[in-house]
This record gives structure tokens, sequence and C-alpha cells, in this order.
């Protein structure tokens, strides 16, 4: 990443207390070779504990504050491989958010209708700073509705279970599931910030309900999102969006299941980039 990023500024994100100068000095000094901007930030350890507290952490507006001085900023974590050095060509697409598509969307709450292929997986992303810093800043975040009425009604069907046996109860149910709706349509518990107190994974709140509510962040298509970084289903996306010498910007997790499909394509192609989404 420092080799090919070498004209970007660095910043090595860990836990308050870890001394990566005493652990890793032979790292740090060969890093420094490639990129004259290179710096370590601290954070509280309380952060980097689990998934959870490392999603609250990127659905702070206090961490996005810390990097205003920046335009975007491009998130790889330890288990991303950057192909390409070319990132300026995706800076000018004004993205707000871009990160490899999902073939199946994960842990989604119920009610929510889109389509089966989404952006995008946040391990390796790209994000557009004062956006995601407005967005967590704004009373929409806490206040605007997410789910609509639709949405709403094949969550909470009024009607289901209704029994010409047991009428008065059966009514007495469907006038609940009206008024929950009702309450939920004013948006209680059916904010972003509801949302992501419930637990939902940040790059699910920036790839699918954000865009929902600010009409101004911006997220590409999967097919689009898949010529800057795959993740899961690697093969399915390659060979729906690719040609056959062509390589993403980058990718993530791609020891978890996909390690033979990354080392073939690594040994066997050029490391071209963006290409079509040129």
């Amino acid at each position: 990443t420092c080799k090919l990023l070498s004209g970007f500024s660095l910043r090595i994100i860990c836990p308050d207390g870890l001394d990566l100068y005493s652990h890793m000095p032979e790292l740090l000094a060969e890093m420094r070779l490639y990129n004259n901007d290179v710096d370590i930030l601290q954070l509280e350890p309380k952060f980097f504990a689990s998934t959870h507290t490392y999603n609250q952490l990127l659905l702070s507006p206090s961490f996005y504050r810390l990097f205003l001085r920046w335009q975007y900023m491009l998130i790889a974590q330890i288990d991303a491989w950057i192909f390409s050095p070319r990132l300026a060509p995706w800076l000018a697409k004004s993205y707000s958010y871009v990160g490899a598509p999902w073939r199946t969307i994960p842990n989604l709450p119920p009610g929510i209708a889109c389509s089966p292929e989404a952006v995008g997986n946040g391990g390796l992303s790209l994000r557009r700073v004062r956006d995601h810093y407005a967005v967590l800043s704004s009373w929409r975040f806490r206040c605007s509705p997410v789910l609509g009425i639709q949405e709403l009604l094949v969550a909470h069907p009024p009607l289901q279970n209704f029994s010409w046996r047991k009428p008065l109860p059966s009514i007495a149910k469907a006038i609940n599931r009206v008024r929950l709706i009702l309450m939920r349509l004013t948006s209680w518990r059916n904010s972003l910030a509801y949302f992501c107190r419930c637990g939902l994974n940040e790059d699910l709140v920036f790839g699918l309900l954000v865009p929902r509510i600010f009409v101004g962040f911006l997220v590409p298509d999967p097919a689009m999102a898949a010529h800057f970084a795959l993740d899961a289903n690697p093969d399915f996306f390659y060979g729906r969006y690719f040609s056959s010498d062509c390589l993403p910007f980058g990718c993530h997790a791609w020891e978890k299941s996909y390690g033979q499909f990354w080392q073939h394509r690594n040994t066997s192609l050029p490391r071209l980039s963006v290409s079509s989404a040129d």
C-alpha cells in the first residue's frame, strides 16, 4: 500500500498504548522509504475490541473530524490488497462512498427493500470525508425516517394471522400494527441513528441507508464499484464485469475464502485497474 500509494498521506490507526516503534521498527522504516508522509494515529482501545465497537468508531462524527483537512479517506484494513497506484481517477468521480459490491446483502433490518446486489464493503473503501461528517452531524441522521410506508407494511402486516374465528383479538392486533406503522413513519425506531444503535454495520449504513435520506450522498452502482474493489464472491463479479486482462483497484478479505482465486489473478494478469470504470 505504501509503495503503490506513495503520493498520498498515510495514517496507521491503532489502539492507544500499542508502541509500533518498538514492535515494528523495520516495517515503519521501510514504509517511510516509499512515503514521506506516514504517521501513527492512536485511538481509544475500546474501538478495537470488536466489530461492534469498530462500527461505533466509523459511525462517529468525531472520527471524520480528525481528517477534515483531507478531501478523501481511503480505508485499507490489514487484509486489503492494493493492485494499482491509480487512485486519482476514483477521486475525480466525486463519489461519497465506494466499496466492494455484495452479491447478497448481509443482516438487513426487516422491511428494507433493495436490489440483491448493492454497494459496498467497508474493508477497502473510499470516503469523501466532509460528506460522512455532514451526515453524522445532521439532525436528519437522528430524525428522518428510513423505511417508507410500503416497507413498513411488509415489516408489520396489519392483517397477518387474522382469524374470523376470533375477530376482536385479530382487529386489536391489526389496530396495534397500524399504530406501530404510524409511529415508525415519524422516525420512531426508524432513523439512521436507530439502526446504528441496533448494531447495523457501518458499511451497510453508508452504502444502503444514507443515500435514501441524503440525496447528494453519491454511491456507485455494483458494476462501477466492482472495478474499485472486490470482496466476497469475486469470481461472480469478475465473470460479470471484467475483461480477461484486468484487475480492480484492490480487494479485501482475499485470504478468507478466495485465496486461490486471487493467487491465480495476481500471477497471470498485468496489474491494471479501473479499466471500463474510466
